[in-house]
């Protein structure tokens, strides 16, 4: 079994999970990065390939740029990275999460305004740097949210959300039942996470850096179904450890009357403020599926 094999396999997360929490720090970045020096050799993996076709796109590179490889090798540093800092501080439960992951203003005042709206919030997030420290950093503050996730889940994603679940984040994956949770959820008030970036849950084209994406609506759905105002915020690595969750200004959903237009133009208007904090920091954008079909 391969270095490829045991990363995607349900055995990967554990041994990841077992070496960042035994290891100084240090020495668990220095294993993340020979893991990244054997993934990075295989050009033909479909992972290696869908980050080279979206880091083109966001950086506005040629497919056969040289630079994409830096890019792909940047990308796969800052996934085990993080993936060595984000268990570190789950091994010293909320309070080793809140220390290594601060909220930026922007993020607490949206929360806030979006409780005492009473009209429920959904906040949505991006694979941007850590995304598993955003949730868990918001939880461990004390706000509860009900947390939608990619359905199916299968090997190294099927335990991630166990460790999810044993974190105390109430976790389901997408389905009609957890969307009509979700709606009851938000109609009295409550909080509903998920995120927005990541291709193959149906979703509808929407214009992602200048070319059409088809990528996850249900948020903004489910926005301009309950009135629900929609906060994005994403995770940003400050360095050795340590985390920022910054936070947009809160996104009203439309009242036309036209639910798909509405939830069309809601969708496109969060996009947009996720690829402004991607331009900032791609090699931060830790997406490993296609987003643009013709970008491969």
């Amino acid at each position: 079994m391969d270095v490829n094999t045991i990363a995607k396999s349900s055995f990967g997360p554990f041994v990841a999970f077992t070496l960042a929490r035994i290891l100084p720090r240090s020495l668990a970045y220095w294993v993340a990065d020979r893991v990244t020096v054997h993934l990075s050799r295989n050009e033909s993996s479909e992972m290696i390939q869908a980050i080279r076709s979206n880091q083109a796109v966001v950086q506005s590179l040629a497919k056969e740029d040289p630079g994409l490889d830096k890019a792909v090798w940047n990308v796969l540093r800052n996934a085990g990275r993080c993936q060595v800092d984000l268990y570190k501080a789950i091994g010293g439960g909320p309070k080793a999460i809140i220390r290594s992951c601060d909220m930026d203003e922007s993020l607490a005042k949206g929360l806030q305004k979006g409780e005492e709206s009473g009209r429920g919030l959904i906040v949505v997030g991006a694979h941007m740097s850590n995304f598993d420290m955003f949730l868990l950093s918001i939880h461990s503050r004390g706000i509860q949210a009900q947390i939608l996730s990619y359905p199916n889940p299968q090997g190294s994603y099927r335990v991630q959300n166990h460790i999810r679940k044993r974190f105390g984040l109430d976790l389901e994956p997408t389905s009609m039942k957890s969307l009509r949770k979700a709606f009851r959820t938000l109609s009295s008030g409550g909080i509903v996470a998920t995120g927005v970036d990541r291709p193959g849950l149906g979703g509808e084209p929407l214009v992602f850096f200048g070319k059409d994406a088809v990528l996850p609506v249900g948020h903004a759905r489910l926005a301009v179904r309950t009135g629900s105002p929609v906060l994005a915020g994403v995770v940003q690595n400050v360095g050795r450890g340590k985390y920022i969750a910054i936070g947009s200004p809160l996104f009203e959903p439309g009242s036309s009357g036209d639910e798909k237009k509405d939830t069309l133009d809601l969708a496109q208007r969060v996009l947009e403020w996720f690829e402004g904090r991607i331009r900032v920091k791609p090699e931060e954008w830790l997406m490993f599926y296609p987003v643009w079909e013709d970008a491969g």
